[in-house]
């Protein structure tokens, strides 16, 4: 029996300090190893603290110079913003979540933060050289169209889509152009029709005028 235990015994038994059953229970099962795992052991980030360790551990493996404590802070805080992203995005129905080109300290933390949620991470490149980060949901990957085009591999698909919509711009102009002279001759047949109308009627009332 640990000194702990003791002291949760010695409490309950003089009525001091009153403890909740459900803590002394838990106690004894991890005393007795009855398959209970403390929080603290449990697999991913539960604290600040934590994640200042894992900032911590990740900068020195990248060697990456010193690290001060206003970097350090500031480095936790974003480890912090990216843990409650990823917490939101296993929270949602969504299949992947993309974070925009990062410094290499926080594309680790993004990734070691994805492995102990068990999701993949999948790294892609952007047209000024850089990369990007994309994370997927635990057994999902993306597929064969999402990676052409996330790669860029679709100029052909878009030149042909491009010279298609221009073909259906062309033809359309066309056909509007046409509408266009046909409502401008309907325009002439009618304004000609109305015309000698005017001058039939106006002959008409001359005469009986004249007579």
């Amino acid at each position: 029996m640990t000194k702990q235990l003791k002291e949760i015994l010695q409490t309950n038994e003089y009525n001091i300090v009153p403890r909740p059953l459900s803590s002394l229970i838990r106690l004894i099962h991890i005393e007795h190893n009855y398959n209970c795992i403390p929080p603290d052991n449990q697999p991913g980030i539960q604290s600040k603290r934590t994640l200042r360790q894992l900032v911590s551990s990740l900068h020195a493996e990248k060697n990456l110079g010193p690290l001060d404590f206003a970097d350090l802070k500031e480095h936790v805080l974003r480890a912090d913003v990216i843990l409650r992203r990823l917490r939101r995005f296993l929270a949602s129905k969504r299949r992947f979540i993309d974070f925009r080109p990062m410094s290499v300290l926080q594309e680790a933390i993004v990734q070691h933060l994805a492995a102990e949620m068990r999701c993949t991470t999948r790294f892609y490149d952007v047209q000024d050289g850089r990369r990007y980060l994309v994370a997927y949901r635990p057994g999902i990957g993306p597929n064969s169209f999402e990676l052409r085009a996330r790669q860029g591999d679709l100029s052909g698909d878009l030149n042909q889509t491009r010279m298609c919509l221009r073909k259906k711009k062309l033809k359309s102009h066309k056909k509007t152009q046409l509408d266009l002279r046909q409502m401008a001759e309907h325009s002439r047949r009618l304004g000609r029709k109305i015309l000698e109308k005017f001058s039939a009627k106006y002959k008409a009332v001359r005469r009986n005028e004249e007579t």
